[in-house]
């Protein structure tokens, strides 16, 4: 399923497959539904239940990926060295004194 949605609210539900279940697009402000069958893409202009072009022509989903600009290689990770089988024992550190 794609979905893509414009700047005035039109809405795009593109049910692709024809195998799939179908979708229902429900509508909080006006009430009712609509299904979408499996292999249909409509638009419902303004959001609106009540305005849908069937067979819509422009892909629903995604625009296409722009293309790349300047790309940048990344340094490699330096590889982490092994740790010892024992842990490393540190010396106590000595309190410090207070200077009156």
């Amino acid at each position: 399923m794609k979905v893509r949605l414009g700047q005035q609210g039109d809405t795009c539900v593109d049910n692709s497959g024809t195998d799939g279940p179908y979708v229902l697009v429900s509508s909080v402000f006006e009430g009712g539904a609509y299904r979408v069958q499996p292999g249909q893409r409509v638009m419902f202009q303004h959001g609106s239940l009540r305005e849908v072009v069937d067979e819509e022509k422009e892909s629903c989903g995604c625009p296409p990926a722009a293309a790349k600009g300047m790309s940048f290689r990344l340094p490699r990770a330096k590889a982490w060295r092994r740790c010892p089988s024992r842990p490393q024992v540190l010396p106590a550190r000595q309190p410090r004194r207070r200077c009156r």
